[in-house]
């Protein structure tokens, strides 16, 4: 039901707007925008027991930035958003049903190149670069139903809700690249709708050095952030 009140009041918005034409040479814009993302951590780090199944998360985002155009065909962009990322599991795990969900707030620092890809008056942006992300806090949300044996390492994974900020590494890199499809309101040509798809893959292993633990019988391997996602917002030219 919310994913349809999502579709239909973005369709609504869409018809009352225009493509816009390109940007003035050499002009730099406000931005403000909110993401809806699916987020990952690529290679599970259950430090050493046995893992489970990926599960599906969902977190949003929000960022204010600038968007500086050299011409109607190259553009840099920057600014600083927040962020919730991480990842669930659920399922079997030594004998019993388990879930775990991993939160990792960040906040998140862009700088992008963008290249224009179509014509000026249908303009359709490239967008590639990295993103710095600072991490702010991390939780972690385990339960394990009926277990009758113990897992091997439970320090590691307590039941309810634990703060494991210090497991994470401070800081991460990851290289965003996007589509960016720009409008403007009837009303007002010094503002721009903007519409994006993004993903991003972390450069690094975000575990901390005393937490890279593997499953037993296994090589190590790192986690990384990764997610994609939808943004909508605004442009404005003060």
């Amino acid at each position: 039901m919310k994913n349809l009140v999502f579709l239909l009041l973005f369709a609504g918005i869409l018809v009352f707007t225009n493509r816009v034409n390109s940007q003035p040479s050499n002009s730099t814009w406000l931005t403000s925008s909110v993401g809806l993302n699916s987020t990952w951590l690529m290679n599970q780090n259950s430090y050493g027991n046995p893992e489970m199944d990926y599960g599906t998360k969902f977190g949003l985002s929000g960022s204010i930035g600038l968007n500086h155009y050299l011409d109607s065909k190259y553009g840099l962009s920057t600014g600083i958003g927040f962020g919730n990322f991480g990842q669930s599991y659920m399922g079997e795990q030594k004998g019993a049903k388990a879930s775990r969900k991993v939160n990792l707030n960040y906040i998140m620092v862009p700088l992008i190149g963008m290249k224009q890809l179509c014509d000026p008056h249908h303009p359709c942006w490239l967008t590639f670069g990295p993103q710095i992300m600072i991490l702010t806090s991390a939780k972690q949300k385990y339960s394990r139903e009926n277990a009758e044996e113990p897992l091997p390492y439970p320090e590691y994974l307590p039941e309810g809700v634990k703060d494991v900020t210090k497991w994470y590494k401070p800081v991460d890199v990851m290289l965003n690249v996007g589509f960016t499809n720009l409008y403007y309101l009837r009303t007002n040509d010094d503002m721009r709708l903007m519409l994006s798809f993004n993903a991003a893959l972390g450069l690094f292993d975000i575990n901390s050095k005393d937490y890279q633990l593997s499953t037993k019988g296994e090589a190590y391997k790192g986690s990384r952030n990764f997610y994609m996602g939808v943004n909508l917002g605004l442009m404005f030219n003060p």
